[in-house]
């Protein structure tokens, strides 16, 4: 409070006095501010501006008041403006004052203030879209004559409708799109303090998918889908404050390698409401932010809060490694030196200043996480140079295995936090280090070798405190109540125990044998016992098996090693390797059948304990959706029928593990044709069962007739020690010219020296036509076309968006003429829209549609001369659609001769105890020497004994494998000590 006189000696100054406003020092020094007078009584707002940034400005609010002959001048900063402009567009808006220079910028859905530099003036104000700066495409508006009138402001997308509402000394420069409608726009009141903001609420829901994909093995692979399913936001606007809230049903991480232990990384899934227990529901992830002030320099927020539901995190050190190796490999060449990342910042304090947005709250709240963490380390990797992998790989050799480890971390309450963006994210990080420190001793005691003891506390706790609970739930309501719970407390408390101490029991068992299992340093059998127990008993029966199974590879491979280890040392490194091999043989004597043993009771414990967990709530979680197949090392959009089709081939039989998937035929039917890189195979979808296949190799012919294909194959039958070989025929429908002759283009590559004969007709009687489908893409600016993103399909393609397929492209069938041109399907110019292309199509485009296609269609028709000439054809093939004559029928028998290598020996016939016979069957399970063999009765000789060459072999016909139980090869490799080969021997019927 300061006083002051006017003029010199006292007396007062005439005329009309004014003043002017500066600020002296500090950072914010300004310069004067314009005159403005004094003998005027109320509000005026006065703009100070730095010198040397003219963008910062302070504003005081100036009123002025008379106390008989002394006048009160109060200095104040204002509470609310005196103009507000208010943008109601998703285009930002420039703004500034006639004949100033510096504009200020309204950004989109936002409420600016506005401060004149001279009140005294008159009252102008101009307005500019960003893009129109070099067009001169302005608006200016005299807030004296243009009051509740609506004027254009040109933009990009269109006119912007501006309207001045003006009431005594308020002033609202409203700015709307006349393309869209906000829901409960109020404009000010100018009658209190509120009424000088705004309401308005918008809501969007969507869901949202991330499909990471890398190298595995130098092999193009999907690693990750990340889900967020049904995200819900919220927008409101009240008073110029700001509420954002963001609620995500369902969220999740899929692990897409192909036969991994866990398939779902991350789930964290939403509370359903139970009516019973008075719970209500709640989303999976739940965000809530409202805002103060987002235009001061100083961020000011009422509310964060944050919940995240009970989260299963299961991971395996082989995602996780193909996680690390993807992320190293993002960063540029230049950025991945480790010592450059280990290095510590310099110490000049200068260096280490924050210079992050200012943000104050008045409460941050996050509330406790729940974490279930499974953690399985199987592989081995020495021999990575990725620094990160050797850490983690480092860390994994001494955790192993963590089975269900419950971290909970507590809340996080901050009131009133003011600090730097850098500053807030630091405090909320070392909370939870915090927090993960205490929580530590929880993942050492879920370590599988330990029995995981937290479990079993947990799980026969929670039976034991179920088991007095329920009664005495159950006993304030009614007896009856009573008898129930009693029931239900003794169920949970079964439950409880056998799951707990089925886990225990289990975890030791795994582990004892993984540990026992290592001593033996076969790697071939740590490697197949390791593939074995990837895959998990879903129930006590199935765990007993697996057990047994388990128990029998022990105790074979410890008898066959006595004998194999040292052979196979003997020859790789001479008498070093002999004694080396007969130390590793009278090891795994012991070692491997006590390894099966243990498997056993681990299989049969973990069975058990998933039948105890059966009738649980939300225990099984599944993945979002198959894994994206990447044909031929490309990366398109993801197919659901491709990637079903593939997890259909390689979850089907463990034999199909090798195939390398190449498309499908009718996905979407019952039975669907898939064709890999060995073999093509027919699948009962419902059944999950394979109706009928064959491998390449094993083709003799292939027919097509118009879109249907016909494939004749080598189908063995045995029955004791007789084998018959027929001759099959099966059909394969296309839905296409273009389609059948996809695949007999594969059959061809995979397999050239198969028959093809080939018929492009099809039934006069029928509607032929071929189709292709024109695809075009909006950009902005430019508008509909033909080009396309790098990851659209072809600008011509099929309904799925496979293949370049325009319509030239299309060439008239053998013996056929067009009954038409192209014509489109559909009304108009056919064009059906959607926001992408594998979305769902429709007629009418909305201002979301970024994608447009249309079908085109040309019809023709087989020349009647040639149906009959084909048809002719199709009589005089003797395999289309039926099997052969018996009299056809080429039977044969078959039997297989069995050598073995010995030192100084060479290869004999004299075979170990353990092995099979010289002469069997191919599994080694019956005998099968020569003499044996007589033709049926009706049956002659029709050829002698010989070797069978057309199988992978070498050029005496031998097979070669390190034991009869693994797999053969066609040469002869270090440290085969088996081998085999194939004799055959026709007969045939006797005419009568």
């Amino acid at each position: 409070s300061t006083q002051s006189t006017w003029g010199s000696k006292g007396s007062p100054m005439e005329g009309d006095p004014k003043l002017q406003l500066k600020t002296l020092s500090g950072p914010f020094a300004t310069r004067w501010s314009v005159p403005f007078t004094v003998s005027k009584k109320g509000n005026q707002d006065v703009v100070l501006r730095c010198p040397r940034q003219p963008e910062r400005r302070c504003v005081f609010r100036v009123q002025v008041a008379q106390k008989g002959s002394v006048t009160h001048i109060i200095l104040s900063r204002p509470e609310y403006t005196l103009l507000k402009v208010f943008n109601y567009t998703f285009e930002g808006v420039m703004m500034r004052e006639k004949g100033m220079p510096l504009w200020d910028e309204t950004k989109r859905f936002t409420d600016t203030p506005f401060y004149w530099t001279d009140g005294q003036k008159g009252r102008k104000m101009e307005l500019m879209v960003p893009q129109n700066v070099d067009k001169a495409k302005s608006l200016m508006l005299d807030f004296d004559a243009d009051v509740d009138k609506t004027f254009a402001l040109p933009s990009r997308s269109g006119p912007l409708s501006v309207k001045i509402d003006l009431s005594s000394n308020s002033i609202a420069v409203i700015i709307t799109d006349p393309r869209y409608v906000l829901h409960g726009i109020k404009e000010p009141d100018p009658e209190t303090e509120e009424d000088h903001g705004s309401t308005a609420s918008m809501r969007l829901v969507t869901s949202f998918g991330l499909s990471m994909v890398g190298k595995v093995d130098g092999r193009i692979q999907e690693l990750a889908y990340i889900i967020a399913q049904d995200i819900g936001v919220d927008l409101g606007l009240d008073s110029g404050e700001w509420m954002v809230k963001v609620a995500v049903e369902r969220f999740q991480i899929d692990n897409q390698l192909s036969r991994p232990i866990f398939p779902v990384v991350l789930s964290v899934m939403p509370v359903q409401a139970d009516a019973d227990a008075g719970q209500e529901a709640k989303p999976a992830i739940d965000l809530l932010l409202s805002t103060q002030n987002l235009s001061a320099d100083i961020l000011q927020f009422q509310m964060l809060g944050f919940l995240l539901q009970h989260c299963v995190v299961t991971m395996e050190d082989t995602w996780l490694m193909a996680m690390v190796d993807f992320a190293f490999n993002i960063l540029p060449a230049d950025k991945r030196d480790v010592e450059e990342m280990l290095t510590l910042p310099p110490t000049d304090v200068k260096e280490f200043v924050d210079h992050s947005q200012l943000m104050y709250f008045d409460m941050i709240a996050l509330q406790p996480i729940s974490i279930n963490l499974s953690f399985v380390s199987e592989q081995n990797y020495a021999g990575s140079t990725n620094p990160f992998i050797v850490f983690i790989n480092t860390v994994g050799m001494a955790i192993k295995n963590i089975e269900e480890a419950p971290l909970r971390f507590s809340s996080l309450i901050m009131q009133h936090p003011f600090d730097t963006v850098n500053g807030l994210m630091w405090d909320v990080i070392w909370h939870y280090v915090k927090a993960g420190l205490v929580e530590w001793y929880k993942v050492l005691g879920s370590m599988q070798f330990l029995g995981n003891p937290v479990a079993l506390f947990s799980e026969v706790g929670a039976g034991v405190w179920s088991f007095f609970y329920e009664p005495a739930k159950g006993a304030t309501q009614s007896p009856q109540e009573l008898g129930k719970g009693m029931a239900k407390g003794t169920a949970k408390l079964l439950k409880g125990s056998v799951t707990g101490l089925a886990n225990s029991a289990s975890s030791i068992t795994a582990a004892a044998g993984k540990g026992i299992a290592s001593l033996t340093f076969d790697e071939d059998y740590i490697k197949q016992r390791r593939r074995q127990q990837r895959e998990r008993p879903k129930n006590v029966g199935e765990g007993a098996l697996k057990g047994m199974e388990a128990l029998g590879r022990g105790v074979a491979g410890g008898l066959s090693g006595i004998v194999t280890k040292p052979m196979e040392g003997m020859r790789e490194q001479g008498a070093k390797g002999l004694a080396t091999g007969v130390g590793k043989g009278l090891v795994g004597l012991f070692v491997k059948p006590t390894a099966g043993m243990l498997d056993l009771a681990s299989n049969t414990t973990q069975g058990l304990k998933l039948a105890a967990q059966y009738f649980d709530k939300g225990t099984a979680r599944l993945p979002f959706r198959y894994p994206r197949v990447v044909l031929s090392g490309v990366l398109s959009p993801y197919d659901a029928s491709h990637a079903r089709s593939n997890a259909l081939l390689l979850t089907l039989r463990k034999k199909y593990e090798q195939d390398k998937y190449i498309t499908c035929i009718r996905p979407e039917s019952q039975i669907v044709t898939i064709l890999s890189n060995i073999r093509i195979v027919a699948i009962d979808q419902t059944q999950m069962s394979k109706v009928w296949g064959s491998r390449y190799s094993k083709i003799e012919s292939v027919k097509q007739v118009g879109p249907t294909i016909m494939v004749s194959f080598k189908k063995k039958a045995k029955s004791g020690m007789v084998f018959t070989t027929k001759v099959l025929d099966r059909t394969v429908d296309c839905t296409s010219h273009v389609e059948a002759s996809g695949v007999l283009d594969i059959i061809k590559t995979q397999c050239p020296s198969v028959t093809i004969h080939q018929w492009d007709f099809t039934d006069t009687s029928t509607k032929s036509m071929v189709v292709t489908f024109e695809n075009q893409r909006f950009f902005p600016l430019i508008g509909w076309g033909k080009k396309m993103l790098p990851s659209d399909r072809w600008a011509w393609s099929d309904e799925n968006g496979r293949g370049n397929i325009p319509k030239e492209s299309f060439n008239l069938p053998k013996g056929c003429e067009w009954t038409s041109e192209w014509y489109l399907e559909g009304s108009d110019e056919g064009w059906t829209y959607s926001s992408d292309f594998p979305a769902k199509y429709h007629e009418r485009p909305t201002p979301l549609d970024f994608v447009r296609r249309r079908k085109w269609v040309r019809e023709y028709r087989v020349r009647q001369e040639e149906v009959a000439e084909a048809l002719k054809t199709m009589v005089k093939s003797p395999m289309v659609g039926h099997h052969q004559p018996d009299s056809e029928v080429k039977n044969q028998f078959e039997t297989w001769e069995n050598n073995r290598y010995y030192p100084f020996k060479k290869w004999s016939n004299k075979l170990m105890p353990t092995d099979r016979h010289s002469w069997s069957d191919k599994e080694g399970k019956t005998r099968g020497r020569q003499e044996l063999f007589h033709p049926p009765e009706g049956h002659v000789w029709a050829s002698a004994w010989h070797v069978d060459k057309s199988i992978e072999c070498d050029p005496e016909g031998w097979q070669y494998a390190v034991d009869f139980s693994a797999t053969f090869y066609g040469s002869c490799k270090q440290g085969s000590l088996v081998r085999r080969r194939r004799w055959l021997r026709e007969y045939k019927k006797v005419d009568v």
